[in-house]
């Protein structure tokens, strides 16, 4: 298992980083440093002039968890920091838009979330994944609420839901990090057709390998 913590930060990088008060003033530390995606866009966008690398790399782990304003940055911004998992992202987004009507989900009324509730309760993976990305993007779903629904879609094998319960578990947001479960999980979503899991877990070994390298050559140059 050497690395494990390793490539969980190396992965689009998990910047925790003590900027100025000043900077933080008009943010909730708190959410952006749990993972609150909403958050770590905004955040992101705030510094992306003082610091644009941490700045993209937050807002490619937004972007994972299916922030929209996230991917939509990445979508006019990509072309300079081209790779295959970002290309599969963006894809996967065009998917899943069309499946949710995404941009139609603004101002929901109490009565129309009691409705999906409802729908969800019901057994609909479709609405219970829907009901995590409520809370992703801010519209009026609470952590804790989100976090039921998410858990019931990936039990259902909602592929997304599966995808996104694994970076939780990968980056330790909402739960302790636990790169084997995350691993499960992405293989899980992978099996189901989703290319991002797949994707996302060659990156893995792929920055896996690195390490590896880098430890042995670090062991040889200690014993020389």
């Amino acid at each position: 298992m050497w690395g494990s913590i390793q490539i969980i930060k190396a992965l689009f990088l998990k910047p925790f980083i003590l900027f100025g008060n000043s900077i933080f003033a008009n943010f909730d530390r708190d959410k952006y440093e749990n993972g609150e995606p909403s958050a770590q866009y905004e955040f992101a966008i705030s510094i992306i002039d003082r610091q644009p690398k941490v700045s993209e790399g937050l807002i490619r782990i937004a972007a994972l968890q299916d922030n929209q304003k996230s991917i939509h940055w990445l979508k006019q911004n990509y072309k300079v920091m081209e790779s295959q998992l970002l290309t599969t992202l963006i894809n996967s987004h065009e998917k899943y838009n069309a499946i949710y009507s995404f941009g139609q989900l603004d101002n929901l009324k109490k009565k129309q979330l009691n409705k999906m509730r409802s729908i969800g309760n019901q057994g609909d993976i479709n609405m219970q994944y829907l009901m995590w990305w409520l809370y992703v993007n801010d519209l009026g779903i609470s952590k804790a609420e989100a976090y039921t629904w998410l858990k019931q879609a990936a039990g259902n094998e909602h592929p997304r839901a599966l995808f996104s319960l694994g970076i939780l578990y990968h980056y330790g947001y909402i739960v302790p990090i636990e790169p084997k479960k995350a691993k499960n999980l992405f293989n899980k979503s992978s099996d189901t057709g989703f290319n991002l899991a797949t994707q996302f877990l060659k990156n893995i070994e792929l920055i896996h390998k690195k390490l590896t390298h880098r430890h042995k050559i670090d062991k040889v140059v200690i014993n020389e």
